[in-house]
């Protein structure tokens, strides 16, 4: 029997089938949509194209491997919000949680109520990633929207939605909205009466609790038996953390995809008294989840080979990338990228910084620029575990995953950045695998979802060298006092 696993992120969406008693993968297929940016800060996505996408990976699998299949998890980016109308299609685009449009609105919420007054009861800071600035601006600019959707759904929950005919949502996904008491569980009425913004959001329930069946068109359409639960899924974060097994306290995940989020299991909702560390709820009841996230990273990477490699293609770049850049010193030979192409979130909170790249001199390559990012980004985890270590979580370990974890330079360059033991789990796909272990549970295949995690298995760990260790902790005060300066500016 499998357990269908799906994921949807910002660039592409995976299916992943997972023998339920081995737990093994048994195919994983995957295909990609467009951003649309009408206009330089804005950040799009058509649901359509999240479906047709499903479909398509799904015609990648085998019939019979799919016939085997009885039950199904879906996880997702999370923050955007696609509207429905009462006919159950939607009304134009999902404004995603890259999208900036909304900064004005993010900072009139932050002048009314105060950024104390925000954060002490969400544990969100007040930014256009989240959804109640999105729905701010669909107030003042598309009012009409709001007027005639029937129910405001996120990208997991479009999905569940279009397999099931129902409506619904998670915790993990309402603790995103920027509108929701992470402490009480229960959405904030005063923050949407305030703006007369109707609360549409559908009902909640825990990520492995079952929400409805596929129904007989859609098993038709997408080849799936018809009638096998669907459980109500989560945020992509809270399933990778889980998915690569850390699911106690001084874990940490860093997850480096599109951008890169750093996220740890907590007990209670942690509060930092100068609200840079943001806070969701976790799939489980009774646990929180560390859950902050950089700007721009791994899409930054894309951008130098977009503007840098044309001469190489993605497969050749990536197969020479530790190469090269293991020909370049420490410090990039004084090489700095500010990565703040998309504004910068934590730990810095300055959604109008720009990035930049300085100290280049003429005997630099563009290697030297890679390898430049490449610590720019330690450096920026390494800021947001130094917070989190101030406010009392040890931080004992780092596992890495998405695509970030697979350069092995750049795993040696995180180790001796952190100071810590860093590892990569074995399973590469773990939101996927974790979407298709909540659908397991949810069919009632399994007593619980923590079963899996005497499964996870490491295939390589990375111990920082003392000598390096030391050479890259000035390399980081360094950067540190530059990036400070730097988005002084801003």
């Amino acid at each position: 029997m499998y357990s269908l696993g799906v994921d949807l992120g910002t660039t592409k969406l995976k299916v992943l089938l997972l023998d339920i008693e081995s737990f093994k993968i048994i195919r994983v297929a995957e295909g990609y949509y467009r951003t649309y940016r009408p206009k330089p800060q804005w950040a799009e996505q058509d649901p359509n194209d999240w479906w047709r996408v499903l479909a398509e990976c799904l015609k990648k699998i085998p019939r019979e491997d799919l016939e085997k299949i009885v039950s199904v998890g879906v996880v997702s980016q999370r923050e955007g919000i696609v509207f429905i109308d009462k006919s159950g299609r939607s009304l134009g685009r999902c404004v995603i949680w890259m999208d900036r449009r909304c900064t004005k609105e993010a900072l009139e919420i932050e002048e009314e109520y105060g950024l104390e007054g925000i954060y002490y009861r969400t544990r969100l800071r007040p930014d256009a990633t989240f959804s109640f600035p999105k729905l701010l601006w669909f107030r003042k600019y598309s009012p009409e929207v709001l007027d005639k959707a029937e129910v405001y759904l996120q990208p997991k929950d479009y999905l569940v939605y279009r397999l099931t005919g129902e409506y619904t949502t998670d915790y993990t996904l309402a603790s995103r909205t920027m509108m929701f008491d992470i402490s009480k569980l229960k959405w904030i009425d005063e923050f949407f009466s305030k703006y007369d913004i109707p609360n549409k959001f559908p009902q909640l329930y825990w990520s492995s609790e079952p929400v409805g069946e596929v129904t007989e068109n859609t098993a038709c359409e997408l080849g799936l038996p018809k009638g096998i639960p669907v459980a109500a899924g989560a945020g992509d974060r809270p399933a990778e953390n889980f998915g690569a097994g850390a699911v106690k306290e001084g874990i940490v995940v860093e997850s480096t995809g599109t951008t890169t989020s750093v996220n740890s299991v907590l007990s209670k909702p942690l509060l930092d008294p100068d609200c840079r560390i943001i806070v969701s709820v976790h799939m489980t009841p009774g646990r929180w989840l560390l859950d902050t996230g950089l700007s721009s990273t791994g899409s930054l990477l894309e951008w130098v080979i977009d503007n840098m490699f044309r001469d190489f293609s993605r497969d050749e770049f990536f197969e020479r990338i530790d190469l090269e850049v293991s020909k370049i010193p420490p410090g990039s030979e004084g090489v700095k990228v500010l990565p703040f192409f998309m504004g910068a979130r934590a730990p810095w909170w300055k959604p109008v910084a720009r990035g930049g790249l300085i100290g280049l001199l003429l005997g630099h390559s563009r290697w030297h620029i890679v390898r430049a990012l490449m610590e720019a980004i330690a450096y920026e985890v390494k800021l947001v575990l130094d917070i989190v270590e101030s406010l009392g979580v040890k931080v004992n370990e780092v596992r890495c995953i998405g695509g970030g974890a697979r350069s092995k330079e750049w795993l040696k360059i995180k180790s001796a950045v952190y100071g810590k033991k860093v590892c990569v789990p074995e399973a590469e796909h773990a939101a996927a695998l974790t979407a298709a272990v909540l659908g397991a549970k949810a069919a009632g295949l399994i007593s619980s979802p923590e079963e899996y995690l005497s499964k996870v298995q490491l295939k390589s760990l990375m111990s920082p060298s003392a000598d390096l260790a030391e050479e890259y902790r000035r390399f980081y005060l360094e950067y540190r006092e530059t990036a400070k300066r730097f988005l002084e500016f801003f």
